[in-house]
């Protein structure tokens, strides 16, 4: 059955656009896509970014350089989010989560939209975690740890109560942007 792995998903400055790319497959049969929806809550037109089928490592360092290439240093573009599968073997997810932490480094290093921002404060902040599945149009605006894990994440959060959480809307209605009761992934 194929797997969703990794998401990265990018807001734009300019319009309402947002970009998400996905790593999937299964059983060293890896590839990935991009999907675009041009306003909050339009259906997401997407499409495969690669013919190849790649081995597990293989393919999340071109997923990542992809990312990379397209968002990351797009100086419109900005990290909406990053959520990673817990529901593959542990090697998997070590990899992916390697892969995750790339994207966010590279993110803030470069992306002119995150200058003076603290990579801590940010990783905790847009860091997800998904069982099986993370669906489209089901992650709102600020906090993704918050959104996919629920108010139990808050209490491990270095930023809770801190100015710099993006949570607080969240965590005041109990619902994101998008009007999902959080967890989202319990719906």
């Amino acid at each position: 059955m194929r797997q969703l792995l990794l998401v990265a998903e990018f807001g734009s400055t300019v319009t309402d656009k947002r970009l998400r790319f996905e790593f999937f497959g299964e059983d060293d049969d890896y590839t990935f896509g991009t999907w675009m929806c041009e306003h909050k809550g339009d259906k997401w037109n997407g499409r495969l970014r690669s013919n190849r089928k790649y081995r597990i490592v293989e393919g999340l360092s071109e997923f990542v350089q992809y990312v990379y290439g397209v968002a990351i240093t797009n100086t419109n573009d900005y990290l909406r989010g990053v959520a990673i599968c817990t529901g593959v073997p542990n090697p998997i997810i070590q990899e992916t989560t390697e892969m995750a932490d790339w994207i966010l480094q590279k993110t803030f290093q470069y992306n002119v939209n995150f200058k003076g921002m603290t990579l801590p404060a940010l990783y905790h902040a847009y860091i997800g975690r998904f069982l099986k599945d993370l669906p489209r149009n089901a992650v709102g605006d600020g906090c993704w740890a918050v959104q996919t894990q629920g108010l139990r994440v808050c209490r491990e959060c270095e930023l809770h109560y801190h100015r710099a959480c993006l949570g607080k809307a969240i965590l005041r209605t109990g619902k994101n942007s998008v009007g999902l009761e959080i967890p989202i992934l319990n719906q």
